[in-house]
């Protein structure tokens, strides 16, 4: 398969609320009150985690029809452990993202403990989301002035 290209697009305008766009899909996020928000949404370092744990999910789901691990219900619960004097720049040495990730799963299934721990190995060593967060894709950027 070749190269796709996903684009995901956040305005902002007066305040903090943020409208993001991904084809016809349209979702908030916000910052909280505490830093200037209105608190209308999860702000965008949770909804990365979401991403991250709604990714596992997925991959949960179709990797468990392949491996024949049955389950009910899949939760992933994503941590993310941050030093917030990082971004706000009271202290130089603090990183400023999340330094820290832990994911709990919480599976309602009759599969044995070792059968959901080989699913969870494989989802870790399979999910896009993961892999991005582990190899730092490049990056790059573009101005356009209106």
């Amino acid at each position: 398969m070749a190269e796709t290209i996903l684009v995901g697009k956040a305005t902002i305008k007066d305040g903090l609320k943020m409208t993001c766009e991904s084809g016809k899909h349209i979702f908030y996020l916000d910052e909280p009150k505490s830093s200037g928000g209105t608190d209308e949404g999860m702000n965008p370092l949770e909804a990365f985690l979401c991403a991250l744990g709604a990714c596992k999910s997925v991959i949960s789901k179709m990797a468990s029809k392949k491996m024949r691990i049955p389950f009910d219900e899949v939760q992933v619960e994503c941590r993310g452990t941050m030093d917030f004097d990082g971004v706000t720049g009271k202290n130089p040495n603090a990183k400023i993202g999340i330094s820290n990730i832990e994911s709990i799963y919480t599976f309602k299934t009759t599969a044995s403990k070792e059968e959901i721990e080989k699913l969870v190995e494989y989802v870790d060593s399979h999910c896009p989301v993961m892999d991005t967060v582990v190899n730092s894709p490049t990056h790059s950027h573009k101005v356009v002035i209106l």
